[in-house]
């Protein structure tokens, strides 16, 4: 095998054996049962061929007179629960998170476990990581799982979520149609006079 072919070879075992990652698109809704508009960030999943599946994500629960910001990290696995008791961000400090729902399921060759982490954040927090992104690291017992967004993604986020609040309180977003003012000089009426 030429050396061309074996480096191909190796960079596509690569690939399958790290799996695949993609990303949704967030959005906007409205919860009727715990009234509050929710807003999303884009969803990142990793999916490898072996080992748990992560979904994580930003969310604001926006209810009358109160917004709750949170970072969300869904962990599905068939190795055994992440039972995460304590999480750090990126700069070393502890965070505050909490774990959600969790359930386990059987399927054809074992049992699927399902927790969900929600970590409470700041806007003030997010304002700070907007150039940087987040980082945070979710440790149980067993295992380590390290989660995040990128800037872009936290960019995006706090945009969105502005746009919600601001339609929330009835503002009316204007977008300029004209790029440039309108003339109204002297040589505009010779013009507009000498047309009509």
């Amino acid at each position: 095998m030429k050396l061309r072919d074996c480096a191909i070879f190796c960079a596509g075992v690569g690939i399958a054996l790290a799996g695949c990652t993609t990303t949704e698109s967030g959005g906007v809704a409205y919860d009727s049962e715990a009234q509050a508009t929710i807003v999303t960030g884009r969803q990142t999943t990793v999916s490898p061929l072996a080992g748990p599946v992560r979904t994580y994500f930003l969310k604001a629960e926006i209810s009358p007179g109160e917004t709750g910001l949170y970072f969300v990290v869904l962990y599905l696995s068939v190795n055994g629960w992440l039972s995460a008791d304590h999480v750090l961000d990126s700069d070393g400090h502890t965070i505050q998170g909490f774990r959600g729902a969790d359930e386990s399921f059987d399927i054809k060759y074992g049992q699927v476990t399902k927790e969900i982490y929600y970590i409470p954040l700041s806007r003030s927090y997010l304002e700070a990581h907007r150039n940087s992104g987040i980082d945070f690291r979710l440790s149980g017992a067993n295992v380590t799982l390290a989660a995040g967004e990128p800037a872009t993604f936290v960019q995006g986020f706090l945009a969105n979520l502005d746009s919600t609040q601001k339609r929330l309180a009835g503002e009316v977003i204007v977008k300029k149609l004209i790029a440039e003012p309108a003339k109204s000089g002297p040589a505009f009426r010779k013009r507009r006079l000498k047309s009509s």
